[in-house]
């Protein structure tokens, strides 16, 4: 009887220790999964974001409202990249939130009803419609150029952390 006793605390630590053991590997794969799965997410999301940014830079030429109007709806995907992207962003969070917020509220300051409206409703004399709403639009694409900037940026902080991980 005794001599039972060490061989079954022997195969009970054994199988504890092989049991630990796969638990173990089994969480660092899931880790490793999940930190690859983020990356390729922050990834996308940094590509989505520069590509929208980098698109909205490209004003159309002329005031034609029509021009301008496909224009604003590239800002909304602006606008819905860069709100993806502070969700996943960990590189400076707090330059790339500003960056985003300053744009927002020159967005939200000069969205295409307000310019398309205060342009049509100017009527004095020696006044340039087409002056008002371009200074609208050139306020946009200085904003869109800095957040251009944080958003590269962030990602070449954010991404390289991730590749040195």
């Amino acid at each position: 009887m005794l001599q039972i006793l060490p061989s079954l605390l022997a195969t009970i630590i054994g199988a504890t220790a092989a049991l630990l053991g796969s638990w173990l590997t089994a969480k660092w794969q899931e880790r490793a999964v999940n930190r690859r799965w983020l990356r390729e997410q922050k990834r996308q999301l940094y590509t989505d974001a520069l590509r929208s940014l980098a698109r909205a830079t490209v004003i159309p030429i002329g005031t034609s409202m029509t021009s301008l109007e496909g224009w604003f709806r590239e800002l909304a995907l602006v606008r819905e990249s860069l709100v993806a992207l502070q969700v996943y962003s960990r590189a400076t969070p707090s330059e790339l939130s500003a960056a985003a917020q300053r744009l927002f509220a020159v967005l939200d300051a000069n969205d295409f009803a307000i310019v398309a409206t205060d342009a049509a409703t100017i009527k004095e004399d020696g006044v340039n419609q087409a002056g008002f709403v371009l200074w609208g639009v050139g306020r946009i694409r200085r904003e869109l150029d800095d957040t251009l900037d944080a958003v590269a940026v962030s990602a070449r902080l954010d991404l390289q952390a991730d590749i040195s991980d």
